[in-house]
Formats: C-alpha cells, sequence, structure tokens
C-alpha cells in the first residue's frame, strides 16, 4: 500500500465531523475503533487518556452548571431592574387618571409597594451572583476542563511517539483532526456568528429605544406650554420606560460580551481554518515517518485554542464590571428614593 492510500485510509477509518456538532463526546470514541483500527482504540481506552477523559467530563459539567446559574441570575437581575422602573413609571401615570381618590391611593401604594419588591430582588440577585463567586467558578471550571481537554490531545499523540508504526501515526493525526482540529473550528465558526448576531441586534434595540425616548421627551418639552399635565406625565412615562429597556438590553450585552466574544470567536476561527490548511502536508510528512510534524501540527491547534481561552477569560473582568455598575446604579436610585433596604453591598 502506498503513502496515498494509507493516508486515504486512515482518513477514512476515523470519519468526518459534521460542521453542525461542536460538542466534545470522548466517552465511547475506542468502540468505533476496535474492529478496524485496534491499535488506536487501545490508545483511547488507555488508563491515562481515560483518567484525563473522565477528569475533563467533571469538570465540564461543573463549569456548564455554573454557566446556566450566572446566565439565570444575571437574567433575573436585568429583568427585576427593568419591573423596578416599569412600575415606578406606572405611579406617574395612574395620578394622570381620574378616579376616587380611594382607588387612586391605592394605585400608588400598589405601584410603589412593587417597586420596592423588584428593587430589593435585583439587589439580592446581584449579590447572589458576587458573593456565590457563580461567575468565578464558571470561569475557573471550564479553564481547567479546557485545559484538560488540549491534555488528552497532548497524549493521545505523544503515545508511543517514537514508534516505528506509520498507520498508526496516521490514525492519530485523523483523530486529532476530526475531534480537536474540526470540532474546535465547527464551535468557533457557529458561535462567532451567533456573538456577532446578538451584538448587532443589542446594538440596534437598544439605540432605537433610547431615541424613542429622546424623541419622547423633544415632544414633550415642544408640547409643554398649554399642553395637559396628564399628557406630559404619559410622554415622561414613556421616555423612562424606554431608556429602562434600553439600559436592559445594554446590561444583558455586557453581561454576555457578545461583542468582544464575536471579535475573538472569529479571529481563532480564521487562525485554526489556516492551519488545517496544512494538513495534506503534515499528512504526507506522517506518512512518510515523521512523527515529530504530527506534534508540532496538535501543538500548534492547541496554542491557538490556548491563546483564545485566555482571551475569553479576560472578559472576567468586563462581566465583574457590569455587575459593579448595575449595583451601583442600583444603590443611587434607592437612595434618590429614600430607601436602602437591598442587600446588595
Amino acid at each position: 500500500m502506498n503513502i496515498k492510500e494509507l493516508i486515504l485510509k486512515a482518513e477514512k477509518l476515523v470519519g468526518e465531523q459534521s460542521p453542525t456538532d461542536y460538542v466534545l463526546q470522548s466517552g465511547n470514541h475506542f468502540k468505533e475503533f476496535e474492529e478496524n483500527a485496534p491499535e488506536l482504540a487501545d490508545i483511547l481506552k488507555s488508563s491515562k487518556l481515560e483518567s484525563i477523559k473522565e477528569e475533563y467530563d467533571t469538570w465540564n459539567e461543573r463549569a456548564l452548571d455554573y454557566q446556566r446559574k450566572f446566565r439565570k441570575w444575571s437574567r433575573y437581575a436585568n429583568w427585576f431592574a427593568f419591573l423596578t422602573v416599569l412600575f415606578t413609571a406606572s405611579i406617574l401615570v395612574v395620578t394622570t387618571i381620574p378616579m376616587d381618590e380611594f382607588y387612586l391611593d391605592s394605585g400608588i401604594i400598589t405601584f410603589s409597594a412593587l417597586s420596592v419588591i423588584f428593587s430589593i430582588s435585583t439587589g439580592a440577585a446581584l449579590r447572589l451572583i458576587k458573593t456565590g463567586n457563580i461567575l468565578h467558578l464558571w470561569m475557573s471550571g471550564r479553564a481547567s476542563a479546557e485545559t484538560l481537554r488540549i491534555d488528552y490531545f497532548n497524549q493521545l499523540v505523544q503515545y508511543n511517539i517514537n514508534s516505528n508504526n506509520v498507520f498508526l501515526s496516521l490514525l492519530k493525526l485523523e483523530y486529532f483532526r476530526r475531534y480537536q482540529l474540526d470540532v474546535e473550528l465547527a464551535y468557533y465558526t457557529v458561535r462567532s456568528k451567533q456573538n456577532q448576531l446578538m451584538a448587532n441586534k443589542t446594538l440596534s434595540y437598544s439605540t432605537w429605544l433610547m431615541a424613542g425616548a429622546t424623541l419622547a421627551i423633544a415632544v414633550g418639552s415642544f408640547l409643554g406650554v398649554g399642553t395637559q399635565y396628564t399628557f406630559l406625565t404619559a410622554i415622561t412615562s414613556l421616555a423612562i420606560i424606554c431608556q429602562a429597556l434600553s439600559s436592559k438590553i445594554s446590561n444583558s450585552a455586557a453581561f454576555n460580551q457578545y461583542g468582544k466574544n464575536a471579535e475573538n470567536f472569529e479571529r481563532t476561527r480564521s487562525s485554526l481554518a489556516q492551519i488545517r490548511g496544512k494538513l495534506d502536508d503534515v499528512r504526507e510528512l506522517v506518512a512518510n515517518g515523521n512523527n515529530k510534524a504530527l506534534v508540532e501540527f496538535a501543538s500548534l491547534v492547541n496554542d491557538q485554542i490556548s491563546l483564545e481561552h485566555r482571551l475569553w477569560i479576560d472578559t472576567f473582568k468586563k462581566r465583574i464590571e457590569s455587575i459593579d455598575t448595575m449595583t451601583e446604579d442600583l444603590k443611587n436610585k434607592q437612595e434618590e428614593e429614600g430607601y436602602n433596604i437591598s442587600p446588595v453591598r
């Protein structure tokens, strides 16, 4: 069997990764190769790789759990903050509606109570995020999982690296290509598009809402003289609600760092795509017995992934800053309204 046939055989045995499947599922990979590539299967179920895989699964699930918690409570905090402003604006509106004094007082008391309740709830959600270290635990868990994932593939390509078994080296290269390079390439392709789409949407919505608030204020000012108080109050309330919605959307963008993630993910996608363009050259080198090319190729890919992960970790500071800003805004609002019973510190 010549070199070209060896390369094609290894590539066919390992198979292709779906471009929409970017979740690493390493659990039973060895079963796929036990019949046609038993030497590769033996490596995959070796105690060294099995222990790394099990530890990766543990940290990966832990990181996902804290990611879900952070997103849930940040979403709650954002909605609670918006509802606080909404019910505050409702107090202005209810005072302009002709009604019996009893119902007017009841409306004011109800909306005031709801405003206080959601203000306290906002503070509680923010405090839970900060004092519970949810964001930090998510980031550290993800860092541990990704470090183990890279170690898994490094151990794979270096396993019996001095062996003269060329076909086994080609199988290791193709396994690395499918389950590390192609999985990560698919991930960054999909996630860069998703984050850019969300960044564009949040910017557009926030801009239009702020424009609506500005327009409402301008109309109110222009028609102020001789205009009924009811109309002016409604206009003012509309402006407040538009500003609150804009702030909610901006806070969501800050929590999730859509723009920065889109930029980092696209940069990594482009780098990995360029590296993948060298795959045929590496295949030929490995097929000619150059195991060093396999190790260096894997290292090049993993270095790019590690670089992106370090950039992603840097967004930790920006996420913390967004929480601190939201907390400070809440405290200022509470002080302006004469109460500060939120658990925020």
